[in-house]
């Protein structure tokens, strides 16, 4: 499987794991609403799966707040952009 990083403005990153196929590269920049992975069935998982967090800095952060609001992405994102991190082997 594969871990998808994306760093956003303020300090903030986002993470997607168990990807079977990812679709940009390191140091990509990415676009709101850009595919960047397929959800895949990796690891220990039964079933086809996605892993997502949300962290500020180091600290994980309950997404919830801020998908439920729709609020994350407009908040952090600078002109609908991000800039892809890195994809590990997991």
């Amino acid at each position: 499987g594969n871990l998808v990083l994306i760093r956003h403005p303020g300090g903030w990153m986002s993470a997607y794991a168990h990807s079977s196929k990812v679709f940009v590269s390191r140091g990509t920049s990415v676009q709101r609403g850009q595919m960047i992975a397929k959800v895949g069935q990796t690891g220990n998982v039964g079933r086809p799966q996605l892993h997502f967090e949300l962290r500020r800095g180091y600290r994980a952060v309950d997404p919830r707040q801020f998908l439920i609001q729709h609020s994350f992405f407009s908040k952090v994102m600078d002109k609908s952009t991000a800039f892809f991190l890195s994809v590990f082997p997991v």
